[in-house]
């Protein structure tokens, strides 16, 4: 057997065990969250002998050496040894006397658990547990044992409360205790080195690493950074009845109850996260030795459980997955959790082990001392995580659920639904529905009418409707400002209605495209309104998009017609815009007539064709409809439009500076249709803060709407001075560093959310308060925050947010799988209504709205441009000498515009033996050109075939 001695000394080194939790609390110097215990409440008809107790405690920690351990900073690292000094009694406090002594028992207890972490964080040279004696009356008495992970675990917890009650019980009966029996500690040591050296190490190991080969989507696990400074505490009882339920069905079914359980926290998190291939962190006790077995000690591993769950699972065939996994988790418990991450060597690891576990702690709740009896409670688990939950048996036979999470994860309420909507799984479960037909929310009917808030009186009008009524109430007002051009309502649209006279006399109307590959200029907005006037549907070319790329969006969508500006090295050919200028010489430019169109004006209508990032490497071509502009229209004219201009007397003077190919580029129209001045800025303009201020300042723009990335150089440079009459903030996510910064301003300011899918604007929110909220669905708009069932969550849950109403486009152009995918059934719509899966995660908060929480995908947002990570993929995949290419987001610097992606070799099965080095990783930065989000890739060569 291998010796534990680790130095000439004969300091002994950190088991596996004990490394893991040395180097997590080193990670997190000032988390106090490393310390864990129990309180022992002891009760009975008898007084209890507080002094007795006190010696009983002392005499168990002597006997423990794990509870005398010393830890020392050595060059060869982490040395321990077990200190031989007396130890003390401890301290015994008498609340008798207290107004209510169970409430303060409870306070000290907190108190305790705070001291000992603080104490204890610094792990050397100092003192690893704390204990503490509490008289609440007569027959009531309390003891705490609480230790720094390094040192303790639930499975020593429950043999420490064993033996401290049998020396209780001999001392107050005046007998001899049973000999001790627990193992020294030394020969854990050794028996630990022993493992290492092992064959059967190797196999754990080569086990563990092709079990998780290639990496699982984990997702966003919700784990912020740094320990939490406080955190919010969740707890449900599941009865005795209920659980006898559990048993019995676990007993029909062939597995254990808690195996059962298990399975429905898999459930749970398949319902709440929104996948099939569901991984977890499953504690388990790691004690298969007989030195483990005797010896108090820091054992416990955590390792990953993974298990496919379907909507369509019944909990027995569920319970039956999950127990097979257990028995082959078991085989290889003796490998270290804490290494796989290591052992894989791919970004995201460490993941696995982080943000979801279960912890079932069914070790002995009732303990007799002397003929009283002790019940363990544990007060201190170790670090929160956000969907970590532990279950605990109660007195009764029932059970005790709990989520401790980070406060910064959500509020009291959140944690509270969370937890309903998991025991409301359980009960619906052991009933025998299928995992996907549980509903997890109480009032589900009463969910759905805050997310659907009625549509706003009066019937939308359509763009051509509304800028005739425009021109006909204000024709001699400046509606559109660019350069030296400034046109007035009725000149603007005279313009557009000769064009779309000219359009169609060469056949072009309902559902024909026009390509406008037109530089950002008054003529741009023309011709996108001339389009629309005629009854067909325009496609933004951006002349900023590389050539390539502008060739490609042609060939996708195949216009009828392209209008360019007849320059000679254009990438695009068509027909120049000077050209169908003359062409409309000499038409009428009164409005257009009924007769006049292909096909009376209907909602449905195509309107225009957006390409977004593609997942699948293929841009996909979003079919706007005619409705859904009107919509749009219809809304910010009764909102945030009639809102900005009563701050004014005049009418206002709006910028214009997103890409014509970016769908929000639309919603600044918005404010030329309601009569104010639109001024349209260059392309060069738009890209730099400094010039942005120039002519906003020159101007006296009103009304500035960026994205929040460029929003931070703009308020930098002075912005507030203007003194706008709104901001607003849309395209990406805000951050709550900028949110408070306008929210401290007074400025009045919106944060709008929408995807291209749904016409531009889902929902808005004012910019107040501390947290970020992307607010509440527009008049007529429903919004559903949804899991994986497309059942409703409970408020403040995590969900998909799924948008429906009048504003949904048609679908992608030739793309009817995708289509197919994102633009599915509304199950509470109307029958043939659609509602649109975003990707988006987010969760509901009754009078705050919805807070966005970030993708369920690979998507990355760039200055408000959607960027799939397949269509980088796809683009690094088709260079030579490449044998593939797989991508993620990362965060990045967003104020100076751009993000990144972490781009890898597909990872192939690991060998039995793994290296550190099989993943050649390249850096992909997504740099911001002329409003094109371009991947420029810095490639490490990977040829075909090579191996490392």
């Amino acid at each position: 057997m291998a010796t534990a001695s680790g130095s000439s000394h004969g300091l002994l080194p950190l088991t596996g065990a004990q490394t893991g939790i040395w180097n997590a609390q080193r990670l997190e110097p000032d988390s106090p969250y490393y310390v864990v215990g129990d309180v022992v409440e002891i009760s009975g008809d008898e007084p209890v002998d507080a002094e007795a107790l006190a010696e009983a405690v002392r005499a168990t920690t002597e006997e423990a050496e794990t509870l005398r351990l010393r830890v020392h900073d050595t060059p060869d690292g982490p040395r321990q040894t077990v200190c031989a000094d007396p130890v003390p009694r401890p301290r015994v406090v008498d609340l008798s006397r207290e107004s209510d002594p169970v409430a303060a028992a409870h306070a000290l207890v907190a108190a305790e658990r705070a001291r000992t972490g603080e104490e204890c964080r610094g792990m050397v040279d100092r003192p690893l547990c704390s204990r503490t004696v509490v008289r609440l009356s007569d027959r009531e008495v309390w003891y705490t044992q609480l230790g720094h992970h390094l040192v303790f675990d639930g499975y020593t917890a429950a043999m420490l409360a064993r033996r401290t009650a049998a020396r209780y019980t001999a001392l107050v009966r005046g007998t001899e205790p049973p000999a001790p029996s627990f193992g020294a500690f030394a020969d854990l040591v050794a028996a630990d080195l022993a493992y290492r050296d092992s064959e059967r190490f190797a196999e754990d190991r080569a086990y563990w690493v092709e079990r998780f080969t290639p990496l699982p989507d984990l997702g966003e696990t919700g784990t912020a950074a740094g320990p939490p400074e406080r955190t919010v505490t969740a707890r449900a009882v599941v009865t005795a009845e209920e659980t006898a339920r559990l048993r019995a069905f676990a007993d029909r079914e062939g597995v254990s109850w808690g195996e059962a359980l298990i399975a429905v926290y898999a459930a749970f998190l398949h319902r709440a996260l929104g996948r099939t291939d569901v991984v977890f962190a499953l504690p388990l006790m790691c004690r298969s030795g007989s030195a483990e077995l005797r010896t108090p000690s820091m054992a416990v591993n955590v390792l990953p459980l993974r298990v496919t769950v379907g909507s369509g699972d019944g909990l027995g065939d569920l319970s039956r997955r999950v127990a097979a996994a257990m028995r082959e988790m078991r085989a290889h418990q003796r490998y270290r959790g804490e290494d796989l991450p290591r052992d894989l060597g791919v970004p995201g690891a460490g993941a696995l082990l982080h943000g979801r576990g279960i912890n079932l702690k069914a070790f002995d709740l009732a303990i007799d001392f002397a003929g009283a009896t002790g019940i363990l409670r544990n007060v201190a688990g170790g670090p929160p995580e956000d969907m970590g939950l532990s279950v605990l048996p109660t007195r009764d036979g029932g059970l005790l659920l709990g989520f401790e999470v980070d406060a910064r994860a959500g509020g009291q309420s959140a944690v509270d639904a969370k937890l309903a909507g998991l025991r409301a799984l359980l009960t619906g479960l052991v009933d025998g529905l299928p995992v996907g037909r549980v509903a997890l929310a109480d009032d589900v009917d009463a969910i759905l009418g805050a997310w659907s808030p009625p549509a706003l009186p009066g019937e939308p009008a359509p763009v051509p409707a509304a800028l005739d009524a425009l021109a006909a109430a204000h024709p001699g007002r400046t509606v559109l400002v660019c350069g030296g051009v400034r046109l007035t309502a009725a000149e603007l649209a005279g313009r557009v209605h000769g064009l779309a006279r000219a359009l169609r006399a060469r056949g072009i109307g309902c559902d024909d495209v026009v390509a406008l590959a037109l530089p950002r200029s008054a003529d741009a907005v023309v011709a996108l309104l001339a389009v629309m006037d005629a009854g067909a549907a325009f496609l933004p070319l951006d002349a900023a998009y590389p050539a390539q790329r502008l060739r490609e969006l042609v060939s996708d969508t195949r216009p009828v017609l392209v209008l360019t500006d007849g320059a000679g090295d254009a990438p695009v050919g068509g027909l120049p815009w000077t050209a169908l200028l003359a062409e409309a010489e000499g038409l009428s430019r009164a409005p257009l007539t009924e007769a006049e169109l292909a096909a009376p004006r209907h909602p449905d209508h195509l309107a225009y064709v957006i390409h977004t990032s593609g997942s699948t490497g293929r841009p996909k071509g979003v079919l706007g409809r005619v409705g859904g502009l009107a919509a749009l229209v219809h809304h910010q004219r009764n909102t945030a439009v009639a809102c900005a201009e009563s701050t004014r007397e005049r009418p206002l003077r709006a910028a214009h500076t997103y890409s014509f190919a970016f769908d929000s580029a639309f919603e600044h129209l918005v404010w030329l249709l309601c009569g104010h001045e639109l001024h349209v800025y260059d392309a060069g303009t738009t890209r730099d803060a400094d010039a942005l201020l120039a002519v906003f300042r020159r101007d006296g723009i009103d009304i500035v709407d960026t994205t929040p990335s460029m929003a931070v150089p703009l308020l930098d440079g002075g912005l507030l001075d203007l003194d706008p009459a709104l901001l607003v903030l849309g395209g990406e996510a805000t951050g709550p560093a900028l949110w408070r910064r306008v929210a401290a301003s007074g400025v009045t300011a919106r944060n709008m959310y929408g995807p291209t899918e749904a016409s531009v604007t889902s929902t808005a929110g004012l910019v107040a308060g501390d947290e970020p909220t992307i607010g509440v669905p527009l008049a007529g708009t429903r919004v559903y925050v949804l899991d994986a069932a497309l059942q409703p969550v409970p408020h403040g849950t995590p969900g998909e947010l799924y948008l429906a109403g009048p504003h949904l486009a048609r679908g992608y152009l030739g793309m009817p799988g995708a289509t197919a995918e994102r633009f599915v059934a509304d199950p509470f719509g109307a029958p043939g209504e659609r509602m649109y899966r975003t990707g988006d995660r987010a969760s509901w908060t009754p009078g705050k709205g919805l807070t966005y929480l970030g993708r369920g995908d690979g998507q990355v947002k760039v200055r408000g441009h959607r960027v799939e990570t397949g269509e980088v993929e796809a683009a690094l995949a088709a260079l030579d000498g490449r044998d593939g290419a797989g991508g993620r987001g990362r965060s990045g610097r967003a104020a100076g515009g751009y993000g990144r992606c972490r781009c890898a070799r597909p990872a192939k099965r690991a060998p039995r033996t793994p290296r550190r080095s099989d993943n050649p990783v390249a850096t992909i930065v997504m740099l911001v050109l002329g409003g094109l989000a371009v991947a420029i890739a810095i490639v490490r060569e990977v040829r075909k075939g090579r191996r490392r």
